[in-house]
């Protein structure tokens, strides 16, 4: 992959051994969106963007798991599922890479 103007790359450390457990480049398709939130939770890292989606990577092999409109997410790391807020009040469950 290629940097280009507007995308965005990520480390994810793990802070109490300052070892890095993976490396993204999240592409924006020219900037076409920008990112709001990162963060990781085991394998996931999950990013909002200002397109009201989550974006769902693996950390370990970089791969894109999943995207899906809403702005609020969390995830179990123990059962793999994301729930996002797609609606106010409404929250969806979805399980990133895999099918419901």
């Amino acid at each position: 992959m290629k940097e280009k103007e507007g995308d965005y790359f990520v480390e994810v450390v793990e802070m109490k051994k300052g070892q890095t457990l993976g490396k993204l480049l999240i592409e924006t398709g020219k900037a076409s969106f920008r990112l709001s939130t990162v963060y990781a939770a085991g394998d996931f890292l999950i990013a909002t963007d200002d397109q009201n989606r989550v974006l769902v990577y693996s950390i370990r092999s970089g791969a894109q798991l999943g995207r899906v409109f809403g702005g609020y997410a969390a995830v179990s790391v123990e059962s793999g599922y994301l729930g996002v807020e797609n609606e106010v009040g409404k929250i969806a469950i979805y399980r990133p890479g895999g099918a419901l």
